[in-house]
């Protein structure tokens, strides 16, 4: 549903509209996370992305797309978890802590917290700032980089 360009806010599209569908949109994110959907993941973003992380600042939707996905792969494993524990929203922000646990040792492999300025389904991500620590790994094996890869 991502537009062109960004849509206004103001009458005909409010900032508490945004933030429903910011609402509504969020366990497709956490679904498609846990599916490896990294597809799915990637046309979240605008074009013009702005992705700040440790591994320095990201512009587009291209830079990023090599590092992120090794992430993706890492979090999204079979035998691991995604957690959500804290989501908060207002407007067009979207904050939240993750944490990605083994499920036969319940050891944490991977955890964050992260901010999205998403403008609703019509404007889709230009912003994403995020803190990742992960425990075990930090580039995948090529076989869990093929399952987040697949579409």
């Amino acid at each position: 549903m991502q537009e062109k360009s960004p849509p206004v806010i103001g009458d005909d599209y409010t900032m508490s509209q945004v933030e429903q569908e910011n609402k509504e949109w969020w366990p497709t994110h956490c679904e498609a996370l846990r599916q490896g959907r990294g597809d799915i993941l990637t046309g979240e973003y605008r074009p013009d992305l702005v992705y700040f992380c440790q591994d320095g600042a990201y512009y587009g939707i291209e830079e990023q797309k090599v590092r992120e996905q090794h992430w993706w792969a890492l979090i999204a494993q079979p035998g691991a978890t995604m957690t959500w524990p804290i989501v908060m929203f207002h407007g067009e922000y979207v904050w939240f802590e993750w944490s990605c646990i083994d499920d036969d040792t319940n050891e944490t492999l991977a955890k964050g917290s992260c901010v999205w300025v998403r403008r609703g389904h019509r404007g889709g991500c230009n912003f994403k700032g995020e803190q990742l620590t992960f425990y075990r790994d930090v580039f995948s094996s090529p076989e869990l980089l093929e399952l987040i890869t697949r579409s």
